[in-house]
């Protein structure tokens, strides 16, 4: 296909699939932008013709989680930065990624921002916005935070995998995110419990990648989430839970939101075919490439379960998680398991994986699909409709599925630097046939399919998403009971005449036999009583009387002592 840069495209015969409904009807494309939608357009002089007869027409898939050039515990970044991770990206279908960054502790994140903007100009090869790691917390952190919101255009944040803050801190934050209009994202992970569990386990000797199923427990899981959720709704906070990949914690999540929590999830489409089973392999580098945090459960109806989730909406977005490394960094964790980088590269093979095991298998509709792939996650991050939907006025970003062919997945065809592919010899129903950024046709080399015209952006993203925030802003506030007020007499304060107020007693004070005061109302307290068993008198006002008291030792059983009579 010849360059296509700034012409005008006429996309023909093809089914136009929204998160809402589908329809037949063509698209005419301008200057990056969908300009008309309707059936049997005429093509204007000089459009470049593109046929789907018998095709979907579907948004550019929007991945919520990606992690290009991230930092690990150990010396090294992921192998793929931004170059080839979005290049990755876009020849999979993804046309916007949200990449994260994580400021090291007293790090500026201003300066961390800089940096990346830095790195990754005229390396885009896909539209990118930008969630912030919050690995550390001050008031001077708190005003840095407001500024990418207000400034950068950052309106997404998260808690990174091994940062640990109190509840306090917790809450903390999350007022100030809530006052933004910032959504946060965390991980099903406690780092204190699951450090404790490592210490343990290496004591014991394991130190094999099978040994984070104990370590990263599914208790720890549900543990994690439920504590989030609790924290962020009595701030009224929405919440995000990322790599949520087993049916416990998706049902955790579910049950939540049925009670009304506003709280998102996502899962990370290689959890569909990453089983505990893998992770168990006689082949440590099998297990090793496998590894997830937190990882996947082994249960043969798990990639069933959670399929049935996407379809009820119980989760609402599918992202990549893509954190890639080669065999040779993970290797660094060979003698010990908590050295070995967690994550999987599966930006490219996210969109025609996830339709072959959904939608191409019979499990999910179309619509599902857009919604899971493109259209929530562009709403959560305020960019919906014109990003994540066909539709006028919304960027044309356009994925054209052929349906009719399979998809097989190797090595030979990738571009992310990582050398091992958890999705290798998966052959799947339904290809994609041709992806457009911003009007622009992807052109695919022919003796590999790696796109040959750079053409990706940041975004900005605009805080107070309608999908998160429109619920917490038109919540009901509780308030009080409008009542007439008391005009009756009131015990013990001043200004009362005294007729209705209650003797008052200094402490230890007794009045008669009683030997506690009133009641507020003035009544006798239900634990007083009017039985005395001193002599006559009152000892504690006779000093002398109470130095000849003498001390009485009881040798009963507590209780008394009862005798038989039969």
């Amino acid at each position: 296909m010849q360059n296509s840069a700034k012409s005008t495209l006429l996309i023909k015969g093809g089914r136009i699939v929204n998160d809402d409904y589908s329809y037949m009807a063509d698209v005419l494309i301008e200057d990056g932008a969908i300009v008309c939608i309707e059936e049997s357009l005429a093509a204007p002089k000089g459009a470049v013709c593109i046929d789907a007869t018998g095709k979907l027409i579907l948004p550019g898939a929007v991945d919520s989680s990606t992690h290009f050039d991230c930092a690990t515990q150990l010396p090294f970044r992921s192998i793929d930065d931004f170059q080839t991770g979005t290049k990755a990206a876009i020849s999979g279908g993804t046309t916007l990624v949200a990449n994260s960054i994580e400021p090291s502790v007293d790090q500026s994140y201003l300066e961390v921002f800089d940096e990346w903007q830095k790195k990754c100009e005229n390396s885009l090869w896909c539209d990118c916005v930008i969630q912030v790691g919050l690995s550390w917390w001050s008031d001077e952190v708190e005003a840095q935070v407001e500024c990418l919101v207000k400034e950068k255009g950052v309106a997404s944040f998260y808690i990174p995998l091994r940062t640990t803050y109190n509840d306090e801190e917790l809450i903390k934050i999350f007022h100030k995110l809530k006052s933004l209009g910032a959504v946060l994202h965390v991980y099903p992970y406690n780092h204190q419990l699951v450090q404790l569990k490592c210490e343990s386990l290496l004591h014991q000797g394991m130190s094999g990648p099978e040994a984070w199923l104990i370590a990263c427990s599914e208790d720890i899981e549900l543990q994690s989430i439920h504590h989030y959720i609790i924290l962020a709704n009595q701030v009224g906070l929405p919440l995000f839970i990322n790599s949520v990949t087993n049916t416990s914690a998706a049902q955790l999540v579910a049950m939540n939101r049925a009670e009304g929590k506003n709280v998102f999830c996502s899962m990370d489409v290689a959890s569909l075919v990453n089983e505990e089973s893998k992770l168990l392999d006689a082949d440590w580098k099998v297990a090793a490439h496998h590894l997830t945090l937190p990882p996947n459960r082994y249960d043969q109806y798990n990639s069933e379960r959670m399929i049935g989730y996407l379809a009820n909406s119980s989760i609402q977005a599918v992202c990549s998680e893509h954190r890639s490394f080669t065999t040779e960094q993970k290797a660094a964790g060979k003698d010990n398991f908590c050295c070995i980088p967690a994550g999987v590269a599966s930006v490219q093979e996210m969109v025609q994986a996830l339709w072959g095991l959904t939608v191409g298998s019979g499990k999910l509709d179309a619509c599902c699909f857009a919604s899971l792939t493109s259209s929530f996650p562009a709403k959560l991050f305020n960019l919906y409709p014109k990003k994540g939907r066909i539709g006028v006025g919304s960027d044309a970003d356009v994925i054209i599925m052929d349906t009719s062919k399979d998809h097989e997945f190797n090595n030979d065809n990738r571009i992310t630097k990582s050398d091992f592919n958890v999705f290798e010899g998966l052959k799947l129903s339904g290809k994609i046939d041709v992806v457009i950024k911003s009007g622009v046709v992807v052109e695919m080399k022919k003796e590999e399919p790696q796109p040959v015209r750079r053409n990706g952006a940041y975004i900005r993203c605009q805080p107070f998403s309608d999908v998160a925030y429109g619920r917490s802003l038109s919540k009901t506030v509780f308030h009080s009971v409008v009542r007439e007020p008391y005009a009756g007499p009131v015990s013990g304060v001043d200004g009362d005449d005294g007729k209705n107020k209650a003797p008052s007693y200094a402490a230890g004070q007794r009045s008669d036999n009683f030997c506690r005061p009133p009641t507020k109302s003035g009544g006798r307290n239900m634990q007083d009583t009017t039985l005395s068993i001193s002599v006559e008198g009152t000892y504690a006002d006779d000093p002398v009387k109470c130095q000849k008291l003498g001390g009485y030792r009881v040798n009963q059983p507590p209780g008394g002592r009862t005798t038989q009579f039969w």
